[in-house]
């Protein structure tokens, strides 16, 4: 378990019953201060720019998939797997072979 220091944020226990619409209030009240110390913390550029920084990587994570999955119309991935499934070659080899690829077509 992560260790707090002084200055975290300590989340209040709100009871709340949205059926009966008792809490919610002071539910609402907890959520604006809470807020509030995110931004004078910082704390809430910091959590956009994470949450930007995961945002970026998975797109450019699911572009490189898709691109690595049709070079060569979907070829060079299979034979690679078949290799490494051979005993061929290694998936550190494979890796290699494809970043060459994708270092050369950049060059194009």
């Amino acid at each position: 378990m992560k260790s707090r220091k002084a200055d975290d944020w300590l989340p209040p226990i709100v009871l709340t019953e949205a059926v009966n619409d008792k809490g919610t209030e002071e539910l609402a009240k907890a959520f604006l201060k809470h807020l509030a110390f995110l931004k004078e913390s910082s704390g809430l550029s910091i959590r956009r720019k994470e949450r930007a920084r995961l945002e970026l990587l998975e797109t450019v994570e699911a572009d490189t998939k898709a691109m690595i999955s049709n070079m060569d119309g979907g070829q060079l991935l299979e034979k690679l797997l078949d290799a490494i499934q051979n005993g061929k070659t290694t998936p550190q080899n494979a890796a290699r072979e494809i970043i060459n690829r994708i270092e050369n077509r950049k060059g194009k």
